[in-house]
């Protein structure tokens, strides 16, 4: 089931991941979000770092994942969480207007893609 915004990504995301790691894709399918939303934040933006910053954690994490359901449950537990991170600041940022609309879009829809 598809996210209907950032914050039902935020909070949808332990559920959509824990299923993702049972049918063993969570690693691919982290991977591939992660590359789709790389890309909208640059380090030489201030704004889009503190959303960028999470985004490294999440693929530290992915790297140390292994394909299908092999990866121990720390790791599965700290992509969660991070990722929960990550959704919440990339909407609290565009609430405040930090980041654009266009990029918590994207993110949103990266989510779909990948994650929901």
């Amino acid at each position: 089931m598809a996210f209907a915004n950032l914050t039902a990504a935020t909070y949808g995301c332990a559920a959509t991941m824990y299923a993702r790691w049972l049918a063993g894709t969570l690693k691919a399918d982290l991977t591939a979000f992660s590359a789709s939303v790389s890309p909208l934040f640059s380090d030489d933006n201030p704004n889009d770092r503190t959303v960028g910053n999470w985004l490294v954690i999440v693929q530290a994490i992915t790297s140390q994942m292994t394909a299908g359901i092999t990866a121990d449950q720390s790791v599965i537990d700290s992509a969660v969480q991070t990722l929960y991170r990550f959704f919440n600041q990339t909407d609290s940022r565009r609430a405040t207007g930090q980041i654009s609309l266009a990029q918590a879009n994207a993110v949103l829809a990266a989510a779909n893609a990948n994650l929901s």
